[in-house]
């Protein structure tokens, strides 16, 4: 699967708010993210939308703070002069 861009992910959190409850679904089971979503078929079918937002906007936040982060094994500090 291609890696989404900084700004599909930015557009999709933009998106969920007006995403229906299928929507959200397929978006949650196509999401590569870094850590496991193992969101069985019973749960994601009797979850609240309003929480299913939730999940697909943390998920997506998660996805667009490992993009912006630095380098492993690059300093974030700056050196003092």
């Amino acid at each position: 699967m291609p890696q989404r861009s900084l700004k599909d992910s930015q557009d999709r959190s933009i998106r969920i708010p007006t995403m229906s409850r299928s929507q959200l679904i397929e978006t949650l089971k196509d999401m590569n993210c870094s850590f496991a979503m193992d969101f069985d078929d019973g749960f994601l079918d009797t979850a609240s939308v309003e929480r299913l937002r939730h999940i697909v906007l943390a998920a997506s936040l998660h996805e667009q703070g490992e993009k912006n982060a630095p380098c492993p094994g690059r300093s974030t500090k700056r050196r003092s002069r």
